[in-house]
């Protein structure tokens, strides 16, 4: 923030456990740092609740894993519908909502408070809350977590992996300690993953060498270990092409 100069930085835009980059968790202190350093020079604090907002982490959003530590805004989409139909927002501390309120920004967009949309979240918002959605991922997030340990114990493809409620991350690597690919680039090996554990039934999502574990919220601890065990059967091709590799 020095180095740029405060007066040059509007806000400071974070994922409180990040998504896309695998599940990373930053610490407390570091956090507790961020918004310090964002009080002191004057600077909005966003949080970017997009993938684990509603739930997924097993608490509602992934800035309360941090008491104390409020954003002054918080984007969201996805979970907050159930992605039944798309749906996006922004919620805002009291001083910037009725700044906004008396001074509009004039920004048109289209499809906003669509009631189609609108429904669709009240009805997903409702049920998350009447079924405690969020109190069933954290019951099951150490079902998550012994079926993980027991993983990468057995695969030395599976680098390193990580588990925050319902949301996981599984670093793909090769014989030698490495990542298996870069960020951006193709893999044969993650190619024949995804053909055996499409086989056996189950999909999923890749960023590079991360692979992402991201179940629906109302999974049973059953179908986890279900989960697990296909990427087992899977992961033990995997294991044997990376030993063939120079």
């Amino acid at each position: 923030m020095l180095l740029e100069g405060p007066h040059n930085i509007a806000a400071v835009l974070l994922e409180f456990i990040t998504g896309a980059n695998g599940w990373l968790k930053p610490h407390r202190v570091w956090t507790e740092g961020v918004r310090a350093l964002c009080d002191k020079y004057g600077i909005m604090l966003i949080a970017d609740e997009v993938m684990t907002g509603f739930g997924r982490s097993g608490k509602m959003f992934g800035f309360q894993h941090y008491d104390g530590v409020l954003p002054d805004m918080v984007t969201f989409a996805k979970g907050v519908s159930g992605a039944f139909v798309p749906m996006s927002g922004v919620a805002l501390r009291q001083p910037l909502y009725e700044h906004f309120y008396d001074h509009p920004s004039g920004i048109g967009n289209t499809y906003f408070a669509h009631p189609v949309a609108c429904a669709a979240a009240y009805a997903t918002i409702k049920y998350t809350l009447e079924k405690d959605i969020v109190g069933h991922v954290k019951s099951v997030e150490p079902v998550m977590k012994e079926e993980m340990t027991k993983f990468l114990a057995k695969h030395k493809s599976a680098k390193n992996g990580r588990v925050h409620g319902l949301g996981a991350g599984i670093d793909l690597g090769d014989k030698h300690g490495n990542f298996l690919c870069d960020m951006h680039a193709p893999s044969a090996g993650i190619g024949l993953l995804k053909k055996h554990t499409r086989e056996l039934g189950l999909t999923t999502l890749y960023r590079g060498h991360i692979m992402h574990c991201c179940p629906p919220l109302i999974i049973t601890p059953d179908q986890i270990r279900d989960g697990f065990e296909i990427l087992d059967k899977s992961f033990d091709h995997l294991d044997k092409w990376i030993e063939e590799q120079p």
